[in-house]
């Protein structure tokens, strides 16, 4: 501060002395003296970088000129306060200046030739031009940037004596500009001129000329010109060399000799040398690592190519390996380099896309592309590979409008930025070919192909590139499909010959060729060079196995692209399972290729982070199960031996619920695994709270056009940012404790011996255990008792889904014929063909997709026709001979997961706890309910009882007054034999009690309230409960929101509707409100399968506890069964709809 103080005062003495020399030459006016004496200390202040007290002075003095009419003064101090404003980042005050000297300069028309200020006129008006364009390139404004400096050119150009340096300065910001647009053809012109002035009027500039020089050569890689962008990088090193001061802040953040580096592994990575790219992009980021100085962009850039370049070579687990350190080069930083971050998360997508992790891709993708986004102008090329790079990722999901929706935008980015003959568009080209190829638009795809191909052809100059050879194996498959044999094999071994001269003999590519020729072979009738090609495939993507023999198979440890092995195994088992026709011995070579399948199935769903990618392997790998099961079952005929029988069974049940059974498994790990309760705690912690960030998002994205825009982009970053803590963790956890990893990604046989030894052993009864798979054309049916275990195949009814929903619906509307029309098909085709084999009247139930959503015991035995027929008219319904009149059943998702051992995650002390929000109070519920658009059938009303469903009436939900009785009733029976029951009903029953984790101290727990399923969405399915004002919660318990719970409850009961259907996934089962239960910790849980009536169900309920209370040698199957018995017997109530509804699936016996 004295520092400044003394400046001040001699700024002052000096300006009374320029007063004292100006009053002996001209007699100023008071005023203008004091404005001149202004000026002066301001240009003091000015030249010794006191940016803000010089612009204090300029603008007392500015006025004061105006009136006066000093205008040379008044463009100067204009000029000055926008130079300064500018530089300390007041860049409004900075336009606001620069808008008032362009004003003044065209209202008193300075630029006319005969004004006498017409110079500085035009010096300063280039100069605020300048600045203008400088801060809209702040504002990301680029094209307006590149006009005003264009026009600061203009300006600069016209007088005598032209002002090189600023047209300079000038043409090196339009470069900057142009760049930033993407528009690098227009960069490299301006960067052209730029060096020609320099060269010319400013050679001793070396510092600025080596900064072109490198700007040229990192444009010139982004249009593909290699050989030009070698030039420049030599000659900027050249200019290098003859700097003196090498420690220049231009040096330190991006030392030369690692940034030279790093362009040449850019180069040899552009010509397909990737080993070259790795050796190169490592040496780099020594370098980098080398000079602490070194900008953390220019190092997590490093890296990301070092993972590039490693993804290029087929080594997928060492590519993620080295982008996700890059991200953590970023992690404190990233907000500085958002469009650095968004490449990382581009080609993180791309890899997780090759391993097959395909929600895992879109998740990075969606978001990199986001980013580019809201950073980049329109027509960006870097938004045209994101657009493509997920197109291509939505193509492997089979969602083809996705993909050709984002391969359309990345073209019409690059035919606004790009030179035709941009790599880009042939990259474009091809996947837009393989899509079209995919809808079997032949013609559509050559063309696309062949573009490709002609613009590498001339871009790329060098034949063997592997961008080429794709296209060659994309024609090959092409030709292939066309039937077109000769030419696809021909275009194959091109494609082949590339492969292995550029990538190696170990590479997926490879692998991958070898594959299409076996495909091509099988076409030509030529089954041993199929098998051969396969086999060569095989090897391609297995580092350490080697094998001639046809018959080999692999270890599943170190394999490049578990994805591809699996297509390559499967097709290979097929082709031997046909060629051996009857040959028993090459028959079950083809099985072991099929359970090697089914091995590597488990391995990818366990690696795979994104539950939908799970579920997507699960789906798309029925065909491969069936395939198991039907060539056991033709084994066991040819040799008689049950061990088959097992081998079918194996396959049946490793195709149930396959996620959940992996979640449950993650989950018990880290229990037993040593980890501290600390991290764990923190796992749960990071799940709950992404699960709300889930709901919210969901909530919000409901209300459609009426979505709050800025609240879901902010909620899908929370969500993106939540998401990324949770996978950081999960992989730390992988990495510090083995055991977590061992016993997370262990892989599991299924012994049918062993599932009946277990049943023995846990259940008391005797019992038959019925497990279903549902094939293409026909249904297995696998029964396991003590007395052994049988397959029966049966042929599936071309309407056999259409029967099944017919069955559900005449059970919801009541139609008596429909019913027994269809249960009775149904029970032929389900039912009957096992009975025999049923050897006591406890029955366990696996379905299979579909079957999940029927009530088997509301099957009816066709036995006597006529009779039926007679209780049909008289509706006599109880006496139908239903199944439940002569079998208890009960369900459950898999009998591994049935079966397994569950660790305690804790004791529950208490025993039943029962919530009924009961909605009597004439509630509003239209903040949470308002936007929720019903379906047909969910709105339909199915019956004069108030159906425990979302009714709504306006905006109200409608009162359930017997659930409050129900719940009631319940606790009575607790402690009528003085157990311990609470119950929460009407405001009592509300969410914040749910999570206050109360729920892991009772084994009971009961939900007696309104429910609703979302098949679109099935996470987000719901129970309702009483929404309370001002709260954080919303009154609704989603089952995203249960996998977070901590249950230890021996049975859960959602007494409300719909509460065991959802969305079903082949491979899975019903996805909803159930699963989320039995992953939480539930042991059994009793659900509903449609929309039920609120006073029938309390009935239900208040039976089936007060059965299963009373009599301890009632199970909760034995007591269920007999409280639908009861209610049946109330003829009232006999009809299906009524007792049905309600099932008992267990995870535990």
């Amino acid at each position: 501060m004295k520092t400044l103080y003394y400046f001040l005062l001699s700024c002052w003495l000096i300006m009374l002395v320029n007063v004292a020399l100006a009053q002996q030459k001209e007699q100023l006016p008071p005023k203008l003296q004091r404005a001149f004496n202004q000026y002066y200390v301001g240009q003091r202040l000015q030249k010794q970088n006191f940016l803000d007290s010089a612009s204090k002075f300029y603008s007392k003095a500015l006025p004061v000129f105006e009136s006066y009419k000093r205008y040379y003064y008044q463009l100067q101090c204009l000029s000055l306060l926008s130079e300064n404003h500018f530089f300390t980042e007041k860049y409004t005050q900075s336009e606001i200046f620069a808008d008032s000297l362009l004003n003044v300069v065209a209202r008193k028309k300075f630029l006319k030739n005969r004004s006498g200020l017409r110079s500085v006129a035009i010096e300063k008006s280039a100069d605020v031009l300048s600045i203008k364009s400088r801060i809209t390139y702040q504002k990301r404004d680029f094209e307006n940037g590149v006009l005003f400096s264009q026009e600061a050119i203009n300006h600069l150009l016209s007088p005598k004596n032209k002002n090189w340096k600023k047209v300079s300065e000038n043409y090196l910001h339009i470069s900057k500009l142009h760049h930033a647009l993407g528009h690098y053809d227009r960069a490299i012109g301006s960067l052209d001129t730029t060096l020609d002035l320099y060269v010319q009027y400013q050679a001793e500039n070396l510092k600025a000329i080596f900064q072109i020089s490198k700007l040229l050569a990192e444009n010139y890689i982004e249009v593909g010109n290699t050989v030009q962008a070698q030039e420049h990088i030599a000659q900027a090193m050249g200019i290098f060399e003859k700097i003196d001061d090498k420690n220049d802040d231009l040096f330190t953040q991006n030392y030369p000799l690692a940034w030279q580096t790093y362009l040449f592994g850019q180069i040899q990575d552009y010509k397909g040398n990737y080993d070259s790219a790795l050796f190169l992009h490592k040496q780099a980021l020594n370098e980098y690592l080398a000079k602490p100085q070194s900008s953390v962009e220019f190092t997590a850039l490093a890296y990301l190519n070092i993972g590039i370049a490693y993804q290029k070579k087929g080594l997928y687990y060492r590519a993620l390996e080295y982008e996700q350190k890059a991200l953590q080069v970023l992690a404190d930083v990233s907000r500085e380099f958002q469009l650095t971050e968004a490449k990382i998360f581009d080609h993180l997508g791309l890899v997780y896309a090759l391993m097959g992790d395909i929600d895992q891709a879109i998740y990075y993708q969606e978001k990199s592309l986001q980013i580019r986004e809201e950073k980049l102008s329109a027509n960006h090329p870097e938004k045209a590979w994101g657009a493509l790079h997920l197109g291509e990722t939505y193509f492997l999901r089979k969602m083809y409008a996705k993909a050709e929706k984002y391969y359309l935008q990345a073209l019409y980015i690059c035919e606004d930025a790009l030179q035709p003959t941009h790599p880009l568009f042939a990259a474009i080209y091809n996947s837009i070919g393989v899509l079209a190829q995919a809808q079997k638009r032949g013609e559509f795809a050559s063309a696309h192909f062949k573009k490709a191909l002609d613009i590498y052809e001339k871009t790329l100059h060098q034949p063997q590139h592997p961008a080429i050879a794709k296209i060659y194996d994309n024609l090959s498959l092409l030709f292939e499909q066309e039937k077109k044999y000769i030419e696809a094999m021909e275009y194959s071994l091109k494609s082949l010959g590339i492969y292995e001269t550029v990538l190696g003999l170990k590479h997926p590519a490879l692998g991958e060729g070898y594959y299409h020729l076996g495909l091509i072979s099988e076409q030509l009738q030529k089954p041993k060079e199929a098998l051969n090609y396969y086999q060569k495939a095989v090897n391609a993507i297995v580092p350490d196995f080697e094998s001639k023999d046809l018959y080999a198979l692999p270890s599943l440890k170190n394999v490049l692209a578990d994805n591809l092995l699996l297509e390559i195994l499967s097709n290979k088992a097929n082709l031997i399972q046909k060629q051996a026709k009857n040959d028993s011995n090459l028959l079950i070579k083809a099985l072991q290729t099929y359970s090697l399948c089914a091995e590597l199935i488990d391995k990818m769903r366990n690696g795979y982070k994104a539950e939908g990618s799970k579920l997507f392997l699960s789906q798309h790998s029925i065909p491969l199960y069936e395939a198991g099961i039907e060539l056991s079952l033709k084994i066991y005929e040819l040799t008689q031996d049950t061990k088959y029988y097992a081998e079918a069974f194996a396959f049946s049940e490793k195709s149930k619920a396959g996620v959940l059974r992996a979640a449950i498994a993650d989950s018990k790990a880290k229990r037993v695994a040593g980890i501290p309760d600390s991290l764990i705690d923190y796992e749960q912690q990071l799940r709950a709270d992404l699960s709300l960030l889930d709901k919210a998002f969901f909530k919000e994205q409901e209300k459609k056009e009426l979505a709050d825009h800025e609240k879901v982009v902010k909620l899908r970053n929370q969500i993106f940012e939540q998401k990324a803590k949770y996978d950081k963790l999960i992989d730390f956890l992988e990495n510090a404790y083995p055991e977590y990893y061992m016993l997370k990604y262990e892989t599991y046989k299924v012994d049918i011996q062993q599932v009946i030894e277990k049943l023995l052993k846990h259940r008391k009864d005797k019992f038959t255990l019925v497990e279903y798979f549902v094939g293409n054309e026909h249904i297995y049916i696998f029964t396991a008792s003590e007395q052994g275990y049988r397959i029966r195949k049966m042929p599936k009814n071309q309407n056999f889904e259409a029967t099944l929903r017919g069955f559900r619906a005449s059970i919801i509307y009541k139609v008596p014929e429909k019913i027994y029309e269809y249960s009775t098909l149904l029970y032929k085709q389900l039912f009957q063909p096992a009975e025999s084999q049923i050897i006591s009247n406890n029955v366990l139930i696996i379905p299979d997709a579909t079957l999940g959503n029927i009530p088997f015991e509301a099957l009816i035995s066709d036995q006597n026709k006529e009779k039926a027929m007679e209780y049909l008219e008289k509706a006599e319904f109880h006496k139908l001979p239903y199944l439940i009149k002569k079998y208890k059943i009960s369900y459950a998702y898999s009998s591994i997961l049935l079966l397994e051992d569950k660790e305690n995650t804790g004791i529950a002390e208490n025993d039943y706890l029962g919530f009924a929000p009961v909605f009597t109070d004439s509630l509003e519920r239209g903040d949470i309910f308002a936007q929720r658009t019903l379906s047909d059938e969910d709105s339909t009303v199915i019956d004069i009882e108030i159906p425990r469903d979302i009714f709504m009436e306006g905006r109200f939900i409608s009162a359930l007054p017997g659930t409050e009785q129900e719940v009631k009733n319940i606790a009575t029976f607790f402690d009528k034999q003085k157990r311990k029951s609470l119950i929460f009903t009407k405001k009592e029953a509300k969410e914040e009690i749910i999570k206050s984790n109360i729920l892991g101290n009772y084994k009971y727990l009961h939900f007696a309230t309104h429910g609703f399923v979302s098949m679109e969405e099935p996470n987000f399915s719901g129970l309702l409960l009483f929404p309370q004002p001002n709260s954080k919660e919303d009154g609704v318990l989603y089952a995203n929101e249960i996998y977070a719970l901590k249950l230890n409850a021996d049975l859960v009961v959602l007494s409300a509707c719909e509460t065991g259907i959802g969305k079903v996934i082949r491979g899975e089962g019903v996805i909803g409100l159930s699963r989320s239960f039995l992953f939480a910790g539930a042991k059994n849980i009793v659900v509903s399968l449609w929309k039920v009536a609120d006073q029938s169900t309390a009935n239900l309920m208040t039976q089936f506890y007060k059965r299963m209370l009373k009599d301890k040698k009632l199970n909760k199957s034995d007591a269920l069964h007999q409280a639908k018995l009861d209610l049946i017997k109330t003829k009232h109530h006999a009809m299906p709809y009524y007792w049905a509804s309600f099932v008992l699936v267990g995870n535990k016996l």
